[in-house]
């Protein structure tokens, strides 16, 4: 994610280099603007906004195993419950053989085990998903995509005008806002 730097620092050195072309007059700003408009700005701003999604979706497709993986312990201590204690309040053969199966030793640690083993790891994919930072990362990218977003719009409207100045200003502005961020 950060290679875009070393390449910048890379171009910034080459270009502070003496060489031929330096003698050779630049193109049109408004070229130049141009083309950082389209291949810099937009492409930062579709590739923020895709991260976020991705982040977005991935923390919710976690959230969603991690409530499901509850759901199912929760379910298998309250189904154990009710076969436990369902013989007591009615007292039908079938429920009293159901019961008396599930209290034998294997059966009923299988169920025991079963059910903290599965909140257990639900626990710990909670803890690792938030060590991932799904939704700080969300969160951030997300507001970089809206900065990127904000700054092509203003940029196109000043390139429209003829405004090189304030245009060259925003994508400095930016710029170095990305670097921090970064």
């Amino acid at each position: 994610e950060l290679e875009w730097i070393r390449n910048a620092l890379r171009a910034w050195d080459a270009e502070s280099m003496p060489h031929r072309s330096r003698d050779e007059k630049a193109g049109p700003i408004a070229a130049r603007l141009a083309f950082v408009h389209k291949k810099w700005v937009a492409e930062q701003r579709s590739y923020y906004t895709k991260r976020a999604h991705r982040e977005h979706h991935a923390m919710e497709r976690e959230e969603h195993r991690i409530a499901l993986m509850v759901k199912v312990s929760v379910a298998l201590a309250l189904l154990l419950a009710v076969v436990l204690t369902l013989p007591y309040v009615a007292h039908v053969h079938l429920f009293e053989e159901v019961a008396h199966a599930v209290e034998a030793p294997w059966p009923h640690g299988l169920i025991m085990v079963a059910i903290v083993t599965i909140a257990v790891v639900a626990g710990l994919r909670h803890g690792y998903v938030q060590q991932l930072a799904y939704s700080e990362h969300a969160k951030q990218y997300g507001r970089m995509a809206e900065l990127f977003d904000t700054a092509e719009r203003h940029l196109a409207q000043m390139l429209e005008k003829g405004d090189y100045q304030h245009a060259a200003e925003l994508l400095r502005e930016l710029g170095e806002e990305a670097l921090e961020e970064n």
